[in-house]
């Protein structure tokens, strides 16, 4: 019998995964498409199931009403920092009372004690509950101490120290435009705008005013981040 010997081939065999197979295409997005699809409905039915069982072991409404009083703490606790400052520091104060250019010895002192009574007292009209309009007297207390502390240290022309004050003064309207519509006539009615009559025409101007100011707060809140993000910007150039 005659056998010939086989030549070896000029290229070796291919092996499957080997250096010379080809590499796998990536499946097309249309193909994983149903099951994204699937895995977002199980996260979004897993969320559901979990804030049904937040809302079945949680007093929502209670703790509502701890953040609201959390907010009010944080918005007002700045006042109560700088009347702490001007106590523990109330020699400095002195000085800066002349070196912001008020001539007489008098106001030296009183200007610095002013701060010193009149923030803490405002404070208290906001953070103590009270069924009346004594929280709303404490935010016009505040604002108008707001406008009148650049011009006390003579910082109006200080374009941070000012647009610091505009942020704070952004939450103090908020907090303002929410006491507003707490007030007894008004809190009744959900937030709704009530029909017009008589009866409900007053009721109906709190609520715009009060919308009004919550408006003009949340412009002015971001004040000091506008004016930080300019400087930055203007930094770069």
């Amino acid at each position: 019998t005659y056998s010939r010997s086989r030549e070896p081939s000029s290229s070796p065999p291919l092996i499957a995964g080997g250096a010379d197979a080809p590499p796998p295409r990536p499946l097309p997005f249309f193909s994983l498409s149903p099951y994204i699809l699937f895995a977002v409905c199980r996260m979004f039915a897993h969320l559901e199931w979990l804030h049904l069982a937040v809302e079945e072991r949680v007093n929502l409404k209670r703790v509502h009403r701890r953040l609201q009083s959390l907010a009010k703490l944080l918005i007002v606790a700045t006042f109560v920092e700088d009347a702490l400052r001007v106590l523990t520091t109330f020699a400095v104060q002195q000085r800066s009372m002349e070196i912001a250019g008020w001539k007489s010895q008098a106001l030296h002192t009183l200007l610095p004690l002013l701060s010193l009574f009149l923030q803490p007292a405002a404070t208290l009209l906001v953070v103590l509950p009270s069924k009346t309009r004594r929280p709303e007297v404490g935010c016009y207390l505040l604002l108008g101490w707001c406008s009148w502390h650049p011009l006390m240290y003579g910082q109006q022309g200080n374009w941070e120290f000012v647009m610091e004050t505009a942020t704070i003064m952004g939450g103090l309207l908020i907090l303002l435009s929410h006491f507003m519509l707490l007030r007894p006539g008004v809190a009744c009615t959900g937030g709704l705008l009530p029909r017009a009559n008589n009866a409900s025409s007053l009721v109906a101007q709190v609520q715009q005013r009060a919308a009004k100011l919550q408006a003009f707060g949340r412009v002015l809140i971001v004040s000091i981040f506008v004016y930080i993000a300019g400087d930055k910007v203007g930094a770069h150039q």
